[in-house]
């Protein structure tokens, strides 16, 4: 490695500390304006009765929105402020990634850069959701096994079995980390005899006492969210699928389109160069390995479901700091001029496309019809406060899915209610009586509001609007006399 490369000049060290403050106080800045996405709201509500397992996910997220709230209040920037710092740390470790590739110190902290401004991770360090520490932890484990294939110490395999726990804690998507270990040390003579020794066996155990009391809680209730998660991949519970062989070739070739965008061009091909490369140095097998493992997964789900991008972007840092090491990565001569171009333009397509994205989320202006646009659902729930006279006056309110709910309950959570906010898509108790159900037109048809009243009649309509002024969503009120569970008595138990 040339020496000069390990010396990044005092300007170059000023550059990127302003670099990551102005990123800091803009993430902060745009996590304060925009308004929640109903997962977010849905988390949020669960972080207001902490437990050790939840529906649909593990219950680190509810812990770190819990932990967010305490310090900025029961704000949008509050719910994603923990959020925020888990994308601080996936910098950090993004750059000890590169050094571990032996990538010089200032290559590194590009790479760092580069992959927190990449659009999948730009926007999972603002939005509060399971992703933002499952990412934290994969790219832990990633870092502790390349390490370990490049001769590292005992301690690689205690953080590897750590970030395992902790990933597990966030969301059972973590699971891919024991293939990625099983693939790495398979492939690695080093690490095979190592498995002779105490510490990767320490590390499995490490691994499960961290993860113990969500997998306990979880047993004890019937394994809920496993359950949950195993019927969404199978595809059960959502829209329907396009059937056969096409269907499901479409669904993996809309995976792969945008993960093309996503990553952006020339960022996706240098990957691609960083995972086919022959005669690789060593540390290179397992990030390769971290990098394909997410999009395949999610490759192998779209057979069956509808793929969500975020599955197969998890290896999205991976992916900025391989495509440095494609071109500037350990060599005797510098990297050439062209090589630098391509890492310029990668670089200024990722941030303009993350700006993009940001600048509409906060001031929508690309030609996107609301039902098509990705941000849109950020917008409008502040409209849901005209609900709060029905709401005081009801004895229950029950939305017709979750995220309605969630919303409900965030835009009337300084107001004092004693009126429970249920969502019918989930199994819920509420007592008899009047109730106001919501139903959000385009989603759930008033019929799937699975209650029984004596009679029931709509009042009127909300519309909840982009900050454009173009209608995101439509919710209609109905107010219900003498409602309780369909099939079932106030209290939930069978009539």
């Amino acid at each position: 490695m040339r020496p000069e490369a390990d010396r990044p000049s005092y300007a170059f060290t000023l550059a990127v500390v302003t670099a990551g403050g102005a990123l800091l106080a803009a993430r902060c800045t745009i996590a304060s304006r925009l308004g929640l996405a109903p997962d977010e709201a849905y988390y949020w509500q669960w972080s207001r009765d902490l437990a050790l397992a939840y529906p649909d996910h593990p219950p680190l997220v509810a812990w770190l929105i819990r932990v967010g709230t305490a310090i900025a209040g029961d704000t949008p920037l509050g719910v994603r402020l923990l959020t925020i710092v888990a994308g601080l740390g996936g910098a950090g470790l993004a750059y000890g990634f590169g050094r571990a590739l032996d990538l010089s110190r200032r290559a590194s902290a590009l790479a760092a850069l580069l992959s927190t401004l990449l659009p999948a991770p730009a926007v999972g360090s603002i939005l509060a959701t399971p992703d933002a520490p499952l990412g934290l932890a994969y790219l832990c484990a990633t870092l502790a096994l390349v390490r370990l294939e490049r001769g590292g110490s005992a301690g690689d395999w205690y953080a590897l079995g750590l970030a395992l726990g902790i990933g597990l804690l966030a969301k059972h998507a973590a699971l891919l980390v024991v293939p990625l270990a099983f693939f790495t040390v398979l492939a690695a003579r080093d690490l095979r005899r190592q498995l002779t020794t105490r510490h990767p066996w320490l590390a499995i155990a490490l691994a499960f006492v961290v993860a113990a009391p969500n997998l306990i809680a979880e047993a004890r209730a019937g394994f809920p969210s496993f359950s949950f998660q195993l019927a969404h991949l199978s595809g059960r519970g959502g829209p329907p699928l396009a059937p056969g062989l096409l269907g499901a070739l479409a669904r993996v070739g809309e995976l792969f389109a945008g993960q093309l965008g996503l990553l952006t061009p020339v960022v996706a091909v240098l990957a691609v160069l960083f995972v086919i490369r022959r005669g690789a140095p060593s540390g290179w097998l397992a990030a390769r390995v971290a990098l394909v493992l997410p999009v395949a997964a999610t490759a192998l789900a779209a057979l069956f479901s509808h793929p969500e991008q975020n599955w197969a972007s998890l290896g999205h840092p991976i992916a900025a700091v391989g495509a440095f090491a494609v071109i500037m990565g350990p060599k005797p001569e510098p990297a050439s001029s062209r090589g630098r171009a391509w890492l310029a333009i990668a670089a200024g397509i990722a941030v303009a496309a993350t700006v993009l994205i940001h600048a509409h989320a906060l001031h929508p202006f690309l030609p996107l019809p609301a039902d098509r646009d990705p941000v849109s659902r950020l917008h409008g729930w502040q409209a849901l406060e005209g609900f709060a006279g029905d709401v005081f006056d009801a004895d229950a309110v029950v939305c017709d899915n979750y995220g309605l709910a969630a919303e409900l309950a965030f835009a009337l959570r300084h107001r004092p209610l004693k009126a429970p906010i249920r969502s019918a898509d989930r199994p819920f108790a509420a007592p008899a009586g009047q109730w106001l159900l919501l139903d959000e037109r385009g989603d759930w048809s008033a019929r799937s509001l699975r209650v029984d009243c004596l009679s029931t009649y709509a009042p009127r309509s909300l519309i909840m609007r982009r900050a454009d002024g173009e209608a995101v969503r439509v919710v209609d009120a109905f107010l219900g006399e003498a409602c309780r569970v369909a099939g079932r008595t106030a209290s939930g138990e069978p009539w």
